[in-house]
């Protein structure tokens, strides 16, 4: 079986070395690989810190089925790019991952995939990654993440409680599914959120 990872990056360079060896890292030989990793409106050193890791873990575990492509995109957002990563995948299932949902939570990883596997009637699964709020004492509309530790290697970790803020919607990731399905429904809806905040 092989597994389609798909990243969306929008200049990370402060901590995405170790954002994509999180995932090398919990790979095993059950399965083949194919990664996808996607810089949208690229200005810092993602793309080649990504290439580095890439390139240093096939190196180092030549027993393992794995590939990778890299592309680039013109600040299409968060949507359109994962919609394109899509199309370019082979792989029987898919696993799209996003780079703002840091997580150290144990099992968020490609552990996930193998309870997607072993659940036979499981159209999709996903892991609450965080929750968007608003600050009631801000006027404007800007979503943040609160995520579900206070770890300051965290993307963006905030303090606020839900008393200080209006929940508006959950944070996915990663979102496991098959090909086949994503072929079959037309990809995501990009009409849903087209300029979904990149980070």
């Amino acid at each position: 079986m092989k597994l389609s990872l798909t990243f969306n990056v929008f200049n990370k360079e402060h901590y995405i070395e170790e954002y994509i060896n999180l995932w090398l890292d919990s790979l095993s030989q059950n399965y083949s690989y194919e990664v996808l990793v996607n810089f949208d409106d690229l200005k810092d050193q993602s793309k080649d810190l990504t290439q580095k890791v890439l390139d240093k873990f096939i190196e180092q575990n030549p027993n393992l089925d794995i590939s990778y492509k890299l592309f680039e995109t013109p600040n299409l957002y968060e949507l359109k790019c994962t919609n394109l990563l899509l199309k370019e995948c082979t792989g029987d299932i898919i696993v799209i991952i996003k780079d703002d949902n840091f997580m150290y939570l144990k099992g968020c990883d490609i552990s996930v995939v193998k309870m997607y596997t072993s659940t036979p009637n499981a159209g999709c699964i996903g892991m609450l990654a965080g929750v968007n709020v608003n600050y009631k004492t801000k006027s404007y509309s800007r979503l943040e993440i609160l995520t579900p530790n206070k770890d300051p290697k965290c993307h963006n970790p905030i303090s606020a409680s839900l008393d200080q803020a209006y929940p508006v919607d959950t944070v996915i990731r990663p979102f496991i599914g098959l090909r086949s399905d994503f072929e079959e429904l037309n990809y995501l809806d990009e009409a849903y959120a087209p300029f979904c905040w990149d980070d």
